[in-house]
Order: C-alpha cells, then sequence, then structure tokens
C-alpha cells in the first residue's frame, strides 16, 4: 500500500479552498488586490512613509468586513428576506421594462447631443489644439443642467453596462444594436474609463463562465475605443509638426514644438507604457500627494467635506474640494490656459482628509458594511455579484464612497438587479 500521498491532490485542494474563499469573499478580495497596486504606486513615489496609514484602512476593512459577515449569519435569514423582496415577478414583465430602459436611454442620449450642439469626440479630431481639446472636454460637464449631469452619469455608469450584459444573456440581437450605441455615447462624452465600463460587467461574466475568446474579444473591444479617445485628444500623432504649430498660430496659441519627430509606432507604445503607468502608479502618486499635503498644508475638514454634511455643520463644502485645490496648485500652466481639473484619489482618501486617520478607519467600516450588504442581496447570485460590481471597486480608487453610491449609479445597479432578478436567475 503506497502510504505516500499524490502531491496533485494536496495542491488541488488548496487551489478548491482559494476558489471557494475568492467566491464567498470576491469583493474584498478584489478590493485587497487594488489596494496592493495602489501601495506599488504610493512606495515608488513617497516609500515607505504612509504604508502605516494603509495598513490601518486595509486592518480596519478586513476586521469590519468579518465582523460584519458573522452577525449577519446571525440574523437567521431575516435581513435576507428583508432585502431579497421581489419587485417583480415575472420575466416577461422584465423583458418589457428592459425595452422601456433601452428606449428612454437612446432618446435621452439623442437629446444629450442635441443640448450640447455638437459631438465632442468629433469636434475634438477636427482641432489640432492640445488646450482646445481640453476644453471641450471640459464643456461637456460644466454646464449647470443637473438633470442632463446625473441623468448621464446614471446611463453610462449604470444602465448601459447593465442592459449590454442582460442582452448578451436574454436578447443577443438587441444587444448588438446597444453595444455600438453604449461606445459611440462614451466615446463621444470623451470618457476612457466610461467606454471600459460599458463591457467590464460582460467581460467579466464571460471570464467567470470560461468563455476566454469571448472575453478576449471584448477587452480588445475596449482596449480600442480607449486608443481612439487618447489618439483623438492627441495632436501629435494625428498631424504634423508643422500642421500643429500653423494651427496654434492660427489660433492665437503658443506651441512648442517636438524636438524629433516620433513615429506612430513609437507614439503608440508610448500609450500603452502611459496606460500600464495609469493602472499601477499614477493612483498611488496621488494617494502620496493627499498624505503629503494633508494636513501640513490642508487642514482636516472635520466633515466639512462632505456635501451632505457641511450643511449641518455651518459650513462650505467647497472650501474643502481638496481634489480641485490640488490640481489648481500643481497644474498652474494648464490653470492660466483657463483649464479646470482634478486630483482625484482613492476613496479612503476622502474620509482621511475629513477626519485623518480615524477617517481611514471609517473608510474600512464604511465599505465594509456595504459589502457585506451586498453579499446578502446576491445571495446565491456570486456570478452577478462580480460582474456587476468589480467595475465600481474599480472605481473605489479615485473616487469619494458616497459619491459613487449616489450619483456613480452604484446603488441604481442594485436596483437594477432587484427588478431584472427573474429573467437573470434563468439565465445563469
Amino acid at each position: 500500500m503506497n502510504l505516500i500521498k499524490d502531491p496533485r491532490q494536496g495542491a488541488g485542494k488548496v487551489l478548491g479552498v482559494i476558489r471557494a474563499f475568492i467566491r464567498e469573499h470576491v469583493m474584498l478580495v478584489a478590493m485587497l488586490l487594488i489596494t496592493s497596486l495602489i501601495c506599488i504606486g504610493l512606495i515608488y513615489y513617497t516609500g515607505l512613509t504612509y504604508m502605516p496609514d494603509m495598513l490601518l484602512y486595509s486592518g480596519s476593512l478586513v476586521i469590519f468586513y468579518f465582523l460584519f459577515a458573522n452577525l449577519a449569519k446571525r440574523t437567521s435569514g431575516k435581513l435576507d428576506k428583508i432585502l431579497n423582496i421581489r419587485f417583480t415577478k415575472s420575466e416577461k414583465t422584465v423583458t418589457w421594462l428592459s425595452f422601456g430602459f433601452l428606449g428612454a436611454g437612446v432618446v435621452f442620449i439623442i437629446y444629450h447631443l442635441i443640448y450640447l450642439k455638437n459631438i465632442p469626440v468629433w469636434t475634438a479630431y477636427n482641432s489640432l489644439d492640445y488646450y482646445g481639446i481640453a476644453l471641450i472636454r471640459q464643456g461637456i460637464t460644466e454646464h449647470h443642467n443637473s438633470f442632463i449631469h446625473y441623468t448621464s452619469s446614471f446611463l453610462l455608469k449604470a444602465i448601459l453596462p447593465f442592459l449590454v450584459l442582460f442582452f448578451f444573456i436574454k436578447k443577443r440581437w438587441l444587444f448588438w444594436i446597444l453595444l455600438p450605441i453604449a461606445i459611440f455615447y462614451a466615446m463621444a462624452m470623451m470618457q476612457k474609463g466610461l467606454v471600459v465600463s460599458q463591457v467590464l460587467p460582460l467581460i467579466v461574466f464571460l471570464f467567470i463562465k470560461r468563455r476566454y475568446i469571448l472575453s478576449g474579444v471584448f477587452i480588445l473591444v475596449a482596449v480600442a475605443g480607449v486608443l481612439a479617445l487618447i489618439v483623438n485628444a492627441s495632436p501629435n500623432l494625428r498631424a504634423s509638426e508643422e500642421d500643429i504649430s500653423a494651427y496654434m498660430a492660427a489660433h492665437r496659441r503658443a506651441y512648442v514644438p517636438q524636438k524629433t519627430k516620433v513615429a506612430i509606432t513609437e507614439s503608440m507604445a508610448s500609450t500603452s507604457n502611459a496606460l500600464f503607468e495609469r493602472i499601477v502608479f499614477t493612483t498611488g502618486r496621488d494617494v502620496g500627494r493627499w498624505f503629503t499635503l494633508i494636513p501640513s498644508q490642508l487642514p482636516y475638514a472635520n466633515g466639512c467635506g462632505y456635501r451632505f454634511l457641511a450643511p449641518v455643520l455651518g459650513c462650505d463644502s467647497k472650501d474643502y474640494e481638496y481634489d480641485r485645490v490640488i490640481w489648481d496648485n500643481l497644474y498652474i500652466v494648464e490653470y492660466n490656459e483657463g483649464l479646470r481639473g482634478t486630483v482625484t484619489s482613492a476613496y479612503f482618501m476622502y474620509d482621511y482628509a475629513n477626519f485623518g486617520k480615524a477617517g481611514l478607519v471609517l473608510a474600512g467600516f464604511l465599505l465594509a458594511f456595504v459589502f457585506v450588504l451586498l453579499k446578502i442581496v446576491f445571495e446565491g447570485h456570486a456570478q452577478w455579484l462580480a460582474s456587476l460590481n468589480i467595475l465600481y471597486t474599480l472605481w473605489l480608487s479615485n473616487v469619494a464612497l458616497y459619491s459613487l453610491l449616489l450619483s456613480g449609479g452604484w446603488v441604481l445597479t442594485i436596483l437594477l438587479f432587484w427588478l431584472f432578478r427573474p429573467a437573470l436567475e434563468t439565465g445563469k
């Protein structure tokens, strides 16, 4: 009798345990991976100075997550029953509901472009002025029409990505109609991240289903859209130095030609490097900027940084919009050209900007609570939990949690899952 166990069996069991853990706690695992990437950039730019703060936040997230998860198990299903109330009963009702969302979305897209009086990405393509292109992009959102602003955000960040996935599963012919519309609208708004968001839930779903080739196809679609926007915003990739210089002179803009002509292949390689740097290093760098400036140069907001809390405290949240304040101080030339921007940071830095180290603990507490609620709402639907929510976990790297939940469309996506669940369950 062979007493030596097959090492492959042991490795298989370990992998099985790891897979089960990831499936059970997919949101927590995803957030910890993103935090690790942020730490890489943070260490690269600032060394180990702020790692104790990062450990304080990460430790708080993990501890509170498992405390809440354990507490949820002790509710004996009472909370589950409340959060799993069905608003729609039949798949037929869901189908008509999806048609309604699709029709309303298309009507709004047309209305939005008419309101803007142009298709921004096309207008930018016909310009060779770097600052002019940036101003075109800025002009998309600088208006004060709240209806258009929030509806566009909900459509691009929640409704369209959800419908793309839903129609792929349930109405494939509508999927092929909606996908180009969704990508066109995202590109028209000149937002690279929103191009990716239109297909990311679908990509995650296909990956979970082990349809790797098809998942790769849609990854290429997203990458192509991002690269097209980068080329669109980079006159040097579309015209010669002479043409750009002449265009800038005609529009009374100063322009410093490049010393050497860069080939298109080299430019695209540089673009790929820029994307890699944005993913791995930029967010960590910006987190480091916030840590460095707060509170040494910018005081803690003590709650005034929250728009919903500032009126109660008797202060103006605009005085504590540190993402804008930091940008204005870093990009002086662009500021003088009329450009306005933000140096966004990971969601926990907004809580840090308000309450310091206590804010980091608060950030872990709040996100842990949200993650456990998601576990309850999506109980028995692990693939939907991952497909629909990983996108928002990625966005947490550059937006405040409360903003993402409300104006960012996260709550809306959860509501859509509730509404569409009868049809989604038949397509598991």
